[in-house]
């Protein structure tokens, strides 16, 4: 496997310790919040700016960033990760990973396909409900969206600057509230200009 799959594979093995470690809400049947509700919860969130600068997003607890860089064998090029991984009481987990590393990025459809299909593959997040390029922040987009009986993963994976980045929403099928993924992507922004529009 390729080294900075290998590095994405870690960042989403450390996503699934924390889902399952702080997950503790019954899978009995549950309330959903209320349109209110969910307003009043999302005007509680707090604004994080990334320390590399690259961008800022809105997460309901401000996030742990872990640093990991590793070494291709092939290449001898260094793959650096930055993660940014929040979560909720009720086991949610709101995510931003930077991949950056030197790599060709002329088919980016391809690219990121194949990144979400490696990074969920023999996994229990594995069944692939939809998956289609979208524009994102002015940039071409993955959009993808995983899930089983248990599970709902919504998704967003694009190249800026010749870095990757997965933004992910992890949560149990009962505490799913879509306003709440809504509301973290449109919170994410660059905090400077794109080297990689989206084409025309």
């Amino acid at each position: 496997m390729r080294g900075w799959m290998i590095g994405l594979l870690i960042f989403f093995g450390i996503v699934a310790f924390l889902f399952y470690k702080f997950a503790t809400v019954s899978l009995h049947f549950h309330i959903p919040p209320s349109p209110e509700e969910v307003q009043a919860i999302l005007e509680k969130w707090r604004v994080y700016h990334a320390p590399n600068g690259e961008f800022s997003a809105k997460f309901p607890i401000m996030p742990q960033q872990v640093s990991h860089s590793i070494v291709d064998p092939k290449t001898r090029t260094t793959r650096t990760y930055e993660m940014h991984i929040s979560t909720k009481p009720d086991g949610s987990i709101f995510s931003v990973i930077e991949a950056t590393y030197s790599g060709d990025f002329s088919a980016p459809e391809a690219i990121l396909k194949k990144t979400v299909e490696e990074l969920f593959q023999d996994s229990v997040y594995k069944y692939v409900t939809s998956m289609k390029m979208v524009s994102y922040k002015g940039l071409e987009a993955l959009q993808f969206n995983i899930g089983n009986d248990q599970i709902v993963i919504d998704g967003r994976a694009f190249i800026h600057n010749k870095s990757i980045y997965v933004i992910a929403v992890i949560q149990r099928v009962e505490n799913f509230v879509p306003q709440e993924s809504e509301f973290f992507f449109d919170s994410f922004t660059f905090n400077g200009p794109s080297e990689t529009p989206l084409k025309p």
